[in-house]
């Protein structure tokens, strides 16, 4: 970053050195999710519905990953 100083007249003054500013953004992984929810069992090509809660530290928009145990994942 540098800066430049104008007066009231409109005169500026050159360019200053550079300073170097690091900005860092805070983000921490979201929650541990609780135990999924939902039927233990079912039929092929039906449609079933899962549930879990966890919260981010930042608030920020979480989406779920579904590990089945058999090499499948959904999201």
């Amino acid at each position: 970053m540098r800066v430049k100083a104008k007066d009231i007249k409109d005169k500026e003054s050159e360019w200053s050195s550079g300073f170097q500013v690091e900005i860092v953004e805070a983000n921490n992984p979201p929650n541990i999710p609780q135990a999924p929810s939902g039927l233990s069992s079912g039929f092929v090509d039906s449609t079933y519905s899962f549930q879990t809660l966890t919260t981010d530290p930042e608030g920020d928009s979480i989406a779920f990953q579904f590990d089945w145990g058999n090499g499948d994942s959904t999201t």
